[in-house]
């Protein structure tokens, strides 16, 4: 089976320079002209010198026409080389002026991955939504929507818990419907309140990994409906002191509100077994 020109996908020569990839790489993104897989092993080969060494060595053997791609780059004085370089970082600069900025310190245990920075070009708004399994609501239940500023989503997922919750009393199951709660809320509130956000008009402004890992997920195309990029998201990750000093502060706090979830729960199996009593009773 043939090798895949990675060069040609880019619309690169063979003897291109880092910043003339970067530059291909950002307009690929841009223009959404590749898939998530293939620009991602354009990033990691072509990025990476001795990756890209090896390729370039299995990219000619098959390919031998190709050298002529190289020969002139070769040939080239250093002057020119450095020229074509600053001539591309300046492209870059000049390129891509953010009309919006934004510095944002990555949630405490949250995967960078799993962010998504969302942005409303109409109202001016900036939130952050995450996109996959999320195993928090294991930890905070309804709750969970409040790290997010969702107040919206936490009554209504309230509103959930004690429809379940109801349901697993009749069926003398309550433990089953409160682990059924739990699955259906980690599984689904991240992409639910992703999606709410789309239909509000925010639109994704993350890295390309990220806008690419976001709609690979929701199943859907980017382009420009979704994606707005003139907004730079500047993404603080946080240190290990950091994490100690919030781990020893927010530890308690989630106990608290497992204690309190504990208490809502045993007052609603109470009630809705009073109701079911005497509405048998009734009959």
């Amino acid at each position: 089976m043939a090798m895949i020109n990675l060069y040609s996908l880019l619309k690169v020569s063979l003897s291109a320079s880092d910043d003339e990839i970067r530059c291909a790489l950002k307009r690929a993104a841009d223009e959404q002209i590749l898939d998530w897989e293939r620009w991602q092993t354009c990033r990691k080969v072509l990025l990476n010198p001795d990756l890209r060494a090896k390729y370039n060595a299995k990219l000619l053997t098959e390919n031998p026409q190709l050298r002529q791609e190289i020969i002139p780059g070769l040939l080239e004085p250093v002057e020119t080389k450095v020229g074509k370089s600053e001539e591309y970082r300046l492209f870059n600069e000049n390129e891509y002026r953010p009309k919006y900025s934004f510095t944002i310190k990555i949630p405490f245990l949250a995967l960078k991955r799993k962010l998504t920075p969302m942005f409303n070009p109409d109202t001016g708004e900036f939130k952050i939504a995450y996109t996959g399994l999320s195993i928090t609501p294991f930890f905070m239940g309804f709750l969970t929507p409040l790290l997010v500023k969702d107040v919206r989503g936490s009554l209504y997922w309230f509103i959930w818990c004690v429809i379940i919750s109801f349901l697993g009393v009749q069926l003398n199951f309550p433990r089953l419907g409160t682990l059924l709660f739990i699955a259906l809320m980690c599984f689904c509130y991240c992409n639910q309140y992703t999606k709410h956000l789309l239909k509000q008009g925010f639109k994704f402004c993350g890295t390309s990994e990220q806008n690419y890992r976001a709609a690979r997920i929701l199943k859907m195309e980017l382009n420009s409906a979704n994606t707005v990029s003139d907004v730079k998201v500047t993404q603080i990750k946080n240190g290990i002191l950091d994490n100690l000093v919030r781990l020893f502060i927010f530890f308690p706090i989630a106990i608290v509100c497992l204690y309190l979830i504990r208490i809502v729960y045993s007052v609603l199996t109470e009630v809705f077994i009073n109701l079911s009593l005497i509405f048998i009773s009734a009959k």
